[in-house]
């Protein structure tokens, strides 16, 4: 399957960017921070796991949202920012 920002790499010096941190309990696999466009694990000592990085729009920052909840993983915190 092709990872989930592929698509839109062209795209991304142009478009507005979301800038997001995102922390959940458990780790993640390291293939999950590639699917979503290059998205950077932490491991936390306190057993939890911090996403960042760039997503290119809404729409992939609640694609990202939906694959957690539907992979059955709990978040414990979300900031997002537009970059100017």
């Amino acid at each position: 399957m092709e990872p989930f920002n592929r698509q839109y790499e062209r795209q991304m010096e142009n478009e507005p960017v979301l800038l997001v941190e995102m922390r959940v309990k458990g780790y993640l696999k390291e293939w999950f921070g590639d699917y979503f466009g290059g998205l950077q694990l932490k491991f936390n000592e306190d057993g939890s796991c911090t996403l960042t990085g760039k997503l290119q729009d809404s729409a992939a920052f609640y694609g990202l949202i939906l694959t957690l909840r539907d992979s059955g993983v709990e978040l414990l915190s979300l900031e997002a920012k537009k970059r100017a």
